[in-house]
This record gives C-alpha cells, sequence and structure tokens, in this order.
C-alpha cells in the first residue's frame, strides 16, 4: 500500500530544549503516529531518518540507544517511537532527486519533503509528519523544490489529518471507488449504510466532477460538525441553519412526504440490523444529487463521541415524493 505520509527531518533541529516541552511535542507527533496506524494509513521515512540531528546536537540515533545521551525521551516515549519508525517504510535516496526543500521561504535539509513533493507532482497526494515546533512546519505550506511550488499538508492535529485526506480527493481526481477507499480518513465520524457506496457509483454523475468538492464539502461539515448541531438541536429544529451558514443546504422531508408511503420506503434503510428512514438529506444542486443521513444519538458504553454520530444512508438524484 502507498505512502500516505513521511516523516520529516528539518523539523527536529528546532525542538525545544526544555525537556518538558520537548516531550509534548513529541508526543503529538506519536499522537499522529498512532491514528494513522489505527486508520491504516501507511508511513514512510527516509533511510538516513535515525541520523536526524536534534536542534543542534546529537543524531536521532543517540537519543534512542545511549543511556548517556544529552537528550532524553523517556522510557515510554521511545519505545514507541522505535517501534513506529521501525514500521515505517524506508525511503531510499535512489527514489529521490533534490535533498533541499525550501518550505515556506526557507531551505533545509529535509529528503522526506522532498520526497513528498515527487509524490504529489506524480498526482499522489503525501503529508508530512513533523516534529511539532513552534515556529512553523504546520499546516498547508509552500514547498518549492527546483522552482517548482507545491502546497504540502504538515500535519499536528487532527484538524489538519482530515483536511490533508479532504484535500488528496482533489489532487488526485478521485472517483467513487477511491473516495470510498479514503472515507475512513476523510470522514472518520461518518458512518456509512451497507450498499451507500453501490447508490453512489450508480449515481456519480450527481457528485462527481463539476460537484466533487460540493460532495466533499457536505460530508466534511456533516463529518465535523453534524452531530454535534444536533446533539444541540433537539428534534433537529435550527440545523438547517446552522448548515447553511457553513455552505451546506440541508433539510428534512417535509409533512407530505413523511405521510407518503412510497416515499418512506425509498428513504428507510437498514443499520445495525434496524430500519431507519433517513428524512434529512444535503442538497447539491436544486434539483439533483441528495447526500441523506440519520443523526444517531451516544448510547452507553458506546466509544462513540458524546454528541452521537452521523450515518450516510443514500447517494441518489432524488429520492420519491408524493405527487
Amino acid at each position: 500500500m502507498t505512502e500516505r505520509f513521511v516523516l520529516d527531518e528539518a523539523s527536529w533541529h528546532f525542538a525545544p530544549s526544555d525537556s518538558a516541552t520537548f516531550s509534548l511535542a513529541l508526543e503529538t507527533l506519536l499522537e499522529r503516529l498512532d491514528v494513522a496506524s489505527l486508520r491504516g494509513e501507511p508511513v514512510g521515512r527516509h533511510s538516513d531518518f535515525y541520523e536526524t540531528q536534534i536542534r543542534d546536537g546529537p543524531a536521532l540515533y543517540a537519543a534512542l540507544f545511549d543511556a548517556e545521551c544529552e537528550v532524553t525521551l523517556g522510557r515510554d516515549l521511545a519505545e514507541r517511537l522505535r517501534l513506529a519508525l521501525d514500521h515505517a517504510r524506508e525511503v531510499k535516496d535512489e527514489e529521490l532527486s533534490e535533498l533541499d526543500a525550501t518550505i515556506a521561504g526557507t531551505t533545509h535539509l529535509a529528503p522526506g519533503v522532498t520526497w513528498a513533493h515527487a509524490r504529489n507532482i506524480a498526482g499522489h497526494a503525501v503529508a508530512i509528519l513533523p516534529f511539532p515546533v513552534e515556529c512553523g512546519f504546520s499546516g498547508r505550506l509552500q514547498v518549492r523544490i527546483n522552482d517548482v511550488p507545491r502546497e504540502l499538508h504538515f500535519v499536528t492535529t487532527e484538524k489538519q489529518h482530515r483536511a490533508f485526506f479532504r484535500d488528496a480527493i482533489e489532487v488526485e481526481d478521485m472517483a467513487h471507488e477511491a473516495l470510498q477507499s479514503v472515507a475512513p480518513s476523510a470522514f472518520p465520524d461518518l458512518d456509512w449504510v451497507e450498499g451507500v457506496w453501490q447508490d453512489l457509483r450508480r449515481y456519480k454523475n450527481c457528485f462527481f466532477g463539476e460537484h466533487r468538492k460540493k460532495t466533499v464539502l457536505h460530508l466534511s461539515v456533516l463529518d465535523d460538525e453534524g452531530s454535534r448541531l444536533f446533539h444541540t438541536h433537539p428534534g433537529g429544529q435550527g440545523v438547517d441553519a446552522e448548515l447553511a451558514a457553513q455552505g451546506v443546504d440541508a433539510s428534512p422531508e417535509n409533512s407530505k412526504a413523511r405521510g407518503h408511503k412510497p416515499s418512506i420506503d425509498d428513504r428507510t434503510r437498514s443499520y445495525l440490523g434496524q430500519k431507519h428512514v433517513f428524512w434529512w438529506h444535503t442538497k447539491i444542486r436544486w434539483n439533483e444529487g441528495r447526500i441523506h443521513f440519520l443523526h444517531v444519538p451516544k448510547k452507553a458504553g458506546s466509544e462513540r463521541p458524546v454528541h452521537g454520530h452521523i450515518v450516510v444512508g443514500i447517494f441518489k438524484d432524488h429520492c420519491v415524493l408524493p405527487g
């Protein structure tokens, strides 16, 4: 499976000298690596990554394996980092055309970044996992190599993590099958009814091409805000206005549809062994392109967030209406 992330060397040169701050930053990096592993997102590292210099001091290898090293990582953090590095695929020198990259206007020795830059030029989205520091290396930054600029994602937070995969849908010009494969990473808080991806394939003309950016926007807002909005607006009153403020045209069906058996049947899907009617939907266009969804409140003992979660049940041109 092709790497989605690569570890960055340059940011380690700016690691804080305070041991507590250093440990917190390393924990942040390890959290991103844990999430990537949990979601099945492969990570790469340059073959000389162990030689990465920490500030102007020792190499990372010494910090990991030399008990007398001036930089101490702590047993737990060091073990977690060693395991993560062991599981990352080595990027060989033969895969690189350059070693230096200009990141946000400053040139650094950064073979991991140069590799990600080349992969993005080739049409495969790869993000950077830097050592989190206060002086930058976070967010979407311009990387220039041989006067060729690319906007690359430097991921240090969950919000940035999701944003990268959402942008990857455009970078890789994804169709329905590819979007399905990255959905757990781009929209990790959404659930999907069995068979919903077949709907998307059948009605792909309503959601891809010129409509893909809006499709991604709608799914992103539902993932980021949907469950919270329904949790704080019992019964859904006011949710449509909140979603509209974020660029999503959404509403439930009216009372005529709710009393119309063909309309009910057309919106009914099975989720976790129970039948549900997916009344709420977003509108890609005024006349076609509907994403039907449902808010499921949190159940006692569930690992879901406190606000519950959103289930996407139907992709369709337009469901049946009375008359």
